[in-house]
């Protein structure tokens, strides 16, 4: 398996990033569900605070995955596959991308309206330049409960496209991004 993309499938370094991605936000997903259930107190700062420094952590790798994507070829568009298919897999990605940057710097502003800087594991922090402000602070923690259910739904039909491919079309699209091409017949 190449480290870098070839034009027929995605090497190790983008298939790396694109799963981590994907666990990283299932970990975001998962303790906030878990800190939403608590009562205000210890624990759920805990939580709070481990969401604030994966989502840090989401901001790096998803920057690394861009960077890499930028630097590296593009596996060859698959020729059976309709252009409007194209378009839409283009905008699921795209949007993708945009909802989870709006998602990381949402909730780094929500600290920031809140007058703190988002700390990473303890390392070191990362601020905003906002001013504390009650108001905004409410309305951008709407929008950071809101905007899971947009990533959610992207995810989703991100998942049933690389499923219909793999089951109904089989094709390799899924298997450029997990364990390869299958072995030309």
């Amino acid at each position: 398996m190449p480290v870098k993309n070839t034009e027929k499938e995605y090497g190790t370094i983008s298939k790396t990033l694109h799963w981590l991605v994907l666990v990283i936000v299932i970990t975001l997903l998962a303790i906030a569900a878990q800190s939403t259930e608590l009562p205000r107190g210890e624990e759920k700062l805990q939580l709070i605070l481990l969401h604030a420094s994966f989502g840090l952590l989401l901001l790096f790798v998803l920057s690394a995955r861009l960077i890499w994507r930028w630097l590296n070829v593009t596996p060859t568009k698959m020729p059976h596959i309709p252009v409007w298919q194209h378009v839409v897999s283009r905008t699921v990605h795209y949007g993708l991308y945009l909802m989870l940057f709006v998602q990381i710097f949402n909730g780094m502003a929500r600290f920031a309206t809140a007058g703190y800087k988002v700390p990473f594991f303890g390392l070191f922090e990362v601020g905003l330049p906002m001013q504390k402000d009650e108001a905004l602070n409410e309305l951008i923690g709407d929008l950071h409960g809101i905007f899971p259910i947009v990533i959610l739904v992207l995810v989703g039909i991100h998942i049933l496209a690389a499923l219909y491919h793999h089951f109904w079309l089989k094709d390799d699209t899924l298997r450029r991004m997990t364990t390869g091409m299958k072995a030309e017949e």
